[in-house]
């Protein structure tokens, strides 16, 4: 039993052609190409990232809340009482 596998049709023809392609115009489509490429990776972490940003922000605003209170209510203790 044998299994061949075959890639769509114009993946086959660029295979078989063999040519590559020199100058400005192809360089400049090889930039774009990896311009994309490394535009969707950038995108693809941050979409990554996003929900655990989302959450730590959550966090540390609900910390940042939490100290100034906590700063607040030790400056009323701390003051110091007048003798009448």
């Amino acid at each position: 039993m044998s299994v061949t596998l075959v890639g769509p049709p114009h993946h086959r023809r660029a295979a078989a052609a063999g040519k590559r392609q020199h100058g400005f115009l192809a360089g400049l489509a090889a930039g774009w190409r990896g311009l994309r490429l490394a535009g969707s990776a950038v995108l693809t972490a941050v979409g990554a990232a996003l929900p655990f940003a989302v959450v730590a922000a959550v966090f540390a605003g609900a910390a940042y809340a939490g100290r100034r209170r906590l700063r607040r209510l030790l400056r009323r203790g701390s003051r110091p009482t007048t003798a009448e």
